[in-house]
Parts: structure tokens; C-alpha cells; sequence
């Protein structure tokens, strides 16, 4: 059996890994997740090892003693500063994927299966001794700290009336098990009638999803997509993508299983577009995601018999590789892991690329996200689209400066430059039923913007004394901004007043450490963002990613200094 502590960082780890800058961290312990964890980031005993009964084996010697619960030994952190209670809240967690599919939640149906996987007296629905009510909530408070002490968003919130503590559990349970039996075996059906492909990627998938929600007719799957909360939708997409890339085709359902193998085959690409603003030209180079929760070997792509290394170059995202026709439906063989079998560019006729937000200067822009409100991108698409975006503009729902074509886009492809959306009303143009209409569809009614100040790049971080000026971006005038610098202090934030839409405006935070945005419409969340301000003896040399020498003839430059082929320099 592996150690408590052993599983605790493991699962941690699990839940961050491959994940960018900002994203949201959803712990969404389940049985597939176990296996995959025990598999891949513990790596003990067997292939046919029972992770999940591991797991349990370990929470329960650590957190239970005889028909009681106790939490003192994981009410601490580690020497790194990990919580010792994440694997007690995945087991939390777990219990919340295993209720019954239809049962409305209440403190009663939940405490059952917890009972349960903690190995406690069955045939009860109340609380455990030992696990008073609002026990655990210091403890997910905690996670949530960690969380974004890693440069992350947490999703762990409580709840209203009697579930309003067991709610910190049931939000990170975006699937129960049931759902992803069902989700499974509409996915083969369609596959059978050839209504989704098993090729495509998430943003496909996700215009399929919405377009068919009715073929999921269960109470939590239609709540599901009824969510308006855009983070915790997008959580919930990207959860249904998980569950349909890593599915079994062959429809080999295992009792208690909801038929997923737990291996990531492939490395979705999108596409980092880069322009030389000398000669004019444009290129679009493949751009591998990391793959969620995976870390580890030394990848190689194959591509004509030759061999190209996966490096990182910034969280959740592989340097750039060749230029590509933006047509993609490309795949390339990829060693160095059993677990990554290829790289695959999917089959597109539309790309959108933003501007990266490390470095909006830099001119540089990729398929990396869905624009934000009023935040400018080019999209890149067919002319058969021609009709669709002059529909869009008719509409007034989206303008650009101007459309470009060169020879990288001459084959059937234009670019719209400087797009903007601006207006929320495109009710009526979904039901066109159209890939790229869902696709430039402002799912987010509100965006925080960071800007000015001296920032750190990839830390999310400014450098004290320098902070950032920050922006909403909405189509309603003015909006509720709230400003807290620890996430127990729920009660307690340090700025909370409605602001103005559309303008930046110096955040009176001064001192280091880290802070979280959130913007209300009323009592409903828009958006949330992180970021911290950090002392000047943070600031490190960062690694050369490249090469920036020049051959010139038998000698090279580097920088200033001159160095010949028999080893002699000069400077």
C-alpha cells in the first residue's frame, strides 16, 4: 500500500499538472483519476492494482480511528508547504462522485457514501463522529490558499442552506460516475452514426455539446449544461472532452466503470502564429498543449524520419515546432512515454488567435483561449465564411479593421484583423447551428484585464512597489469588483465596490503576496483572476529556450562575441 503522504502529494501534483498560468484547479477525485495517479505519478505494484481500495486504505489509517474521524494529523502542511488534508478531501470528494444519479442533495444522501469510503459504520446518513459540521471547511480553505499560492484559481466554494458545507465537495464532482456511463454511451452512438468523429478536439466537441444537449436527458446532466457560472462551465467541457478522448470505442465496459481507458494517446495541437514584420510573411507554426495531468519523459516527435524534442515553453504549452497548412487533420508518431502515442493538428476551417498575455507587445499570437469581452483577434478562416461574418456584422454582434490574405493564406483562407465582439445578444444567431458561430460566441460576460506596472513573466506576478492597473471588460456599465488578499477572509475583503466597465484604474494594493479578483452581478460570479506581487530578490535570469546565433561563413556570432570553427574568439 502506498503511504497517505505518498498518495497526498501525488494527487496534488495530479490536479496542476500541465495546467496554465491562471487556470482554474478542479479536485475531481474519482475512480479513473485514482487508477491514472496510482499508474502514472506513483508508479507501484502491478498493472492490475485496485488504486481506488490503495487510496481508501491509506485515508482511512491516517484519518480514521474505529468508527470515528480524526483530522489533527492533516490539519498541518509539509516542509514545501502542501496541505496534508488533500488526499482526506479527495476521499470527500470521491464519496460526492458516487451518489445516486438523480438524488437531489442534501446533507443526508451525501454523508452515506462518504460513510462508506471512509470505511465507517453503513446504514447511516449522518455526519460522522469526529467530523462536526464545518469541520471540513478550514481544511479547503487551506487547498484553496495552496492553490493559488501556485499561481492557480480555486473552485472549492461553500454552498447555500443545509448543503452548505458538504457544497465544497460536491463542486469539485463536476461527473458522477453515472453521468459518465451515460455520456459514454451516447458518444459511441453517435459515433456509430457518424455524428461526432472520434478526431475532434475540444472546441469542436464543445459547438456539438451545446447544439445536443437534449441527448443528455438526466436532472445533473442538464444542470450541467444549464450552468451559468462561465468558469465552472468551461471546468465542465473540458471534463466531457477528458471523458470522450480517453474513451473506449469499442463500448468494453467494465461493471462500475464508466468504460474510459485511463491513458492520454494524443497531444493536441493548435496553432502560434508568427509574423516577420520585414519581409511581411506569415507563418503558422504547430503548437503542442501539454497534455493535463501528465508530467514526465522526454518526448520526440517523429516527422520524416527525424526526431524533435517537447520542450516547454510556458505552463500547459510545448515550444512551437514547423509551419503547418491551417487545414490540419496532420498526425505525428511521438515517443519517449507508452501513455503518448501521437501529436495530432485536428482537422479545422477556422482558428482564432489571441495575443499572449505575458506579453501583449510582443506581437506574437496563438490559438491559446477564447477572446475576452472587447479584447481584440484575428481569426483565421475560410472564405466559405465569407457570408457567415458578414452576417455577424450585419448583426452587429462583430466588427474588424480589415481583412488580409498573403501567401501563406492564399490557399482558400483570409484573415479578419483587429475582430472585436460587441454585443452579448447571439441568441439568434446560434440557432444558425453553426461551428463558427458558437466558436466566437461570448460565453463570458465579464473579463479582468492586468496591464502596466513591472510584471514577471509566467508568475502572474508584478514586482512590488509596481503593481498592475486592472480593467473589466463588459457590456454592462458597471459592474461588482472584489478584492481579497487571503481566501478565508470570505467575509472580510479588502475591496469590495461596483466599479466602472471598460477602463483601467490602479488597484490600492501595495504590500507583497497574492490576491484574487472576482466580478458579481449582483450575487452571481463573472470572472475571477489571480495575481501576486512579488519582493525584487524574486527576480531570476531566465533560461536561454533557443539559440540566437548567426553563422557567418567559418565563424559565429553570438551576441558580441565572434567565435571561429577551430574554437578561437574575439569580441
Amino acid at each position: 500500500m502506498a503511504s497517505y503522504d505518498l498518495w497526498n502529494t501525488a494527487i496534488a501534483d495530479y490536479f496542476v499538472s500541465g495546467l496554465p498560468t491562471g487556470a482554474t484547479v478542479y479536485l475531481s477525485v474519482d475512480e479513473d483519476a485514482l487508477i491514472d495517479i496510482g499508474r502514472r505519478f506513483l508508479r507501484m505494484g502491478s498493472e492490475n492494482k485496485d488504486w481506488a481500495e490503495d487510496f481508501l486504505l491509506a485515508v482511512r489509517a491516517r484519518c480514521v480511528v474505529g468508527d470515528e474521524v480524526r483530522l489533527g494529523r492533516v490539519r498541518d502542511a509539509a516542509a514545501d508547504g502542501l496541505p496534508n488534508c488533500v488526499a482526506f478531501l479527495g476521499a470527500m470528494v470521491l464519496a460526492a462522485h458516487r451518489m445516486a444519479d438523480e438524488e437531489a442533495i442534501t446533507e443526508s444522501n451525501y454523508f452515506t457514501p462518504l460513510r462508506r469510503v471512509l470505511g465507517l459504520t453503513d446504514g447511516e446518513s449522518r455526519r460522522p463522529r469526529g467530523l462536526q459540521s464545518g469541520a471540513e471547511v478550514s481544511l479547503w480553505l487551506l487547498w484553496n490558499r495552496w492553490i493559488l499560492w501556485k499561481g492557480f484559481l480555486p473552485s472549492a466554494e461553500r454552498g447555500q442552506g443545509s448543503a452548505k458545507y458538504i457544497h465544497y465537495a460536491l463542486s469539485q464532482a463536476l461527473l458522477r460516475d453515472g453521468d459518465k456511463r451515460r455520456l459514454a454511451r451516447v458518444f459511441r452512438e453517435a459515433a456509430r452514426s457518424h455524428r461526432i468523429s472520434r478526431e475532434w478536439d475540444r472546441d469542436k466537441l464543445s459547438a456539438w455539446l451545446r447544439m445536443n444537449a437534449g441527448l443528455f436527458n438526466t436532472q445533473h446532466l442538464r444542470e450541467l449544461f444549464q450552468e451559468a457560472e462561465p468558469t465552472r462551465y468551461e471546468a465542465i467541457v473540458d471534463a466531457l472532452f477528458d471523458l470522450y478522448d480517453t474513451l473506449d470505442w469499442t463500448g468494453k465496459e467494465q461493471p462500475g466503470s464508466a468504460g474510459r481507458r485511463v491513458i492520454q494517446r494524443r497531444i493536441i495541437a493548435g496553432l502560434y502564429r508568427a509574423e516577420d514584420p520585414l519581409a511581411g510573411s506569415i507563418s503558422y507554426l504547430l503548437y503542442p498543449r501539454k497534455p493535463k495531468r501528465w508530467e514526465g519523459a522526454n518526448l520526440q516527435v517523429l516527422k520524416d524520419g527525424k526526431s524533435q524534442p517537447l520542450r516547454e515553453e510556458r505552463p500547459g504549452w510545448f515550444m512551437p515546432l514547423w509551419p503547418e497548412d491551417p487545414a490540419g487533420g496532420k498526425r505525428y508518431p511521438v515517443r519517449g512515454d507508452a501513455e503518448v502515442r501521437e501529436l495530432v493538428l485536428p482537422e479545422r476551417d477556422f482558428w482564432i488567435f489571441v495575443r499572449d498575455q505575458e506579453n501583449e507587445d510582443s506581437g506574437v499570437l496563438a490559438s491559446w483561449r477564447h477572446p475576452g469581452i472587447y479584447e481584440s483577434f484575428i481569426l483565421l478562416c475560410r472564405k466559405k465564411h465569407a457570408s457567415n461574418m458578414e452576417m455577424l456584422s450585419q448583426a452587429g454582434l462583430l466588427r474588424w479593421e480589415h481583412e488580409f490574405q498573403s501567401d501563406e493564406t492564399g490557399r482558400g483562407w483570409v484573415e479578419y484583423r483587429e475582430c472585436v465582439i460587441t454585443s452579448p445578444d447571439w441568441g439568434e444567431v446560434l440557432a444558425e447551428s453553426n461551428d463558427l458561430f458558437d466558436a466566437l460566441w461570448p460565453s463570458a460576460s465579464a473579463t479582468i484585464a492586468l496591464r502596466s506596472g513591472l510584471r514577471i513573466p509566467q508568475q502572474r506576478g508584478w514586482l512590488e512597489g509596481y503593481g498592475p492597473e486592472v480593467a473589466i471588460h463588459a457590456f454592462e456599465e458597471s459592474l461588482r469588483l472584489v478584492v481579497r488578499d487571503d481566501v478565508a477572509h470570505i467575509d472580510a475583503p479588502i475591496i469590495d465596490e461596483t466599479v466602472e466597465t471598460n477602463q483601467y484604474f490602479e488597484l490600492p494594493v501595495k504590500t507583497r503576496g497574492d490576491y484574487f479578483l472576482q466580478v458579481y452581478d449582483g450575487g452571481r460570479l463573472l470572472a475571477q483572476q489571480v495575481f501576486r506581487i512579488l519582493p525584487w530578490r524574486s527576480l531570476t535570469c531566465a533560461e536561454l529556450q533557443q539559440s540566437y546565433s548567426v553563422r557567418l561563413g567559418s565563424s559565429t556570432l553570438n551576441g558580441a562575441l565572434i567565435t571561429t570553427d577551430g574554437g578561437s574568439s574575439g569580441g
